[in-house]
């Protein structure tokens, strides 16, 4: 009901934005801006349906609404561009990744990331970083993977957002920790999924655990002592060092005999002879 009314308020405001004299450039970046509302509702919309035709339909009118609020960056009516378009990609990625289309979900956070950055939008910037982690490690590139996910940790501590903060946005904080998790696994760091996955288990409020934390730390423990096992195994598996001959022994002694200084006996003066 609330998706329809916007709706209806939007149609009408369409309707009202008529040319007039000297006014064209004003009616164009006013119709971007209610093409920008339009795919704000829309996307809604085709997100609650998960209609495969209405996702569609609404990324490439998003495509477009960008394209045409990028040419307005330098209009006297651009108004706050860089914001909507930051906005409007964040969107742009939610409706890809729904589509299965990821080479486009990632498009967007990269356009997206440096304009949170430019507008020192650090929280924003938090959660680009953490879908970037998310998309990266999806398509198995564990290193960009850990790489914006550490990014993302280190900067929701410099908003002063820890994993021990009884204040701030826990999701996001669950939701590093985990792909942290995953991440340290696929590199083979055992211990340090272990780490992630018990700080993650410290910040998990009663209502929203469910047991998979504690059962993962299980898992990784359990895979932890088989790895160590299998360490011990191979050691004892291991064949000697061959045995040295009597003769390779001696004439290692005599070598070593040779060059240490400790060992090398003083040569005796030659007596004089007697006249």
């Amino acid at each position: 009901a609330m998706l329809t009314g916007a709706e209806s308020l939007l149609n009408k405001e369409i309707a009202a934005a008529r040319a007039g004299p000297g006014m064209e450039e004003f009616v164009r970046a006013k119709q971007v801006f209610l093409m920008a509302n339009r795919s704000r509702l829309n996307g809604k919309k085709a997100l609650k349906s998960n209609d495969p035709k209405a996702l569609q339909d609404v990324q490439n009118f998003l495509e477009e609404t960008i394209a045409l609020m990028l040419e307005l960056q330098g209009s006297q009516f651009r108004g706050n561009t860089d914001r909507t378009i930051a906005e409007l990609l964040g969107l742009l990625c939610k409706i890809a990744w729904a589509r299965g289309d990821t080479a486009s979900a990632l498009q967007a956070l990269e356009r997206e990331l440096p304009l949170r950055r430019a507008l020192a939008q650090g929280g924003d910037a938090v959660i680009t970083l953490a879908n970037l982690g998310r998309i990266f490690l999806d398509m198995g590139n564990v290193t960009e993977a850990a790489k914006h996910l550490s990014e993302a940790e280190s900067l929701l501590q410099g908003l002063g957002v820890s994993d021990s903060d009884p204040i701030g946005n826990h999701a996001v904080v669950r939701e590093i920790l985990w792909l942290l998790a995953r991440c340290a696994e696929c590199q083979g760091d055992i211990q340090g999924a272990i780490q992630q996955m018990e700080r993650l288990q410290r910040v998990l409020p009663p209502a929203s655990d469910d047991g998979s934390v504690k059962k993962n730390i299980s898992r990784l423990q359990d895979k932890a002592q088989v790895r160590k096992l299998e360490t011990v195994a191979e050691e004892k598996d291991r064949p000697p060092l061959p045995a040295q001959t009597a003769e390779a022994a001696k004439q290692d002694e005599q070598t070593g005999d040779a060059t240490d200084p400790f060992k090398q006996k003083k040569k005796k003066p030659k007596s004089k002879k007697k006249r």
